[in-house]
């Protein structure tokens, strides 16, 4: 039987100060890369023969936090679960943004890390 070429849907739960967590997939799927890795540009030329583009990395960095959470223990002042989004990210603390940074940094290490783990070895050059 061929091997399934889809992403599961699974996430890694992470503990961060305080008693909170995060959770992060465990993969991104196609669409989600291509989100991610062009979610920074933006077109500011016409499409002719030269167009040009805007580099943002805020947007960057937003878009892949929000892509790669899957949840979070976050409530507002009325004790209510918000919702993962772009907006309800840039509302909270900084130094919270640059906690969930550092543990994003470190799961995506181990992520990769594990997927070379299962890679079977390549060929051996002649």
């Amino acid at each position: 039987m061929p091997r399934n070429r889809f992403v599961a849907v699974e996430s890694v739960r992470y503990e961060l100060s305080d008693g909170d967590w995060v959770e992060f997939k465990k993969r991104l799927n196609y669409g989600e890369v291509k989100r991610i890795t062009t979610s920074g540009l933006n077109l500011v030329g016409d499409m002719g023969n030269n167009p040009r583009y805007d580099l943002s990395i805020a947007r960057f960095e937003e878009n892949k936090r929000v892509i790669w959470m899957t949840g979070w223990s976050f409530c507002n002042v009325n004790a209510r679960l918000m919702e993962i989004t772009a907006d309800n990210v840039g509302l909270l603390e900084p130094e919270t943004v640059a906690e969930i940074d550092l543990v994003l940094a470190k799961h995506m290490a181990a992520m990769e890390e594990e997927k070379n783990a299962r890679a079977p070895d390549s060929p051996a050059e002649s």
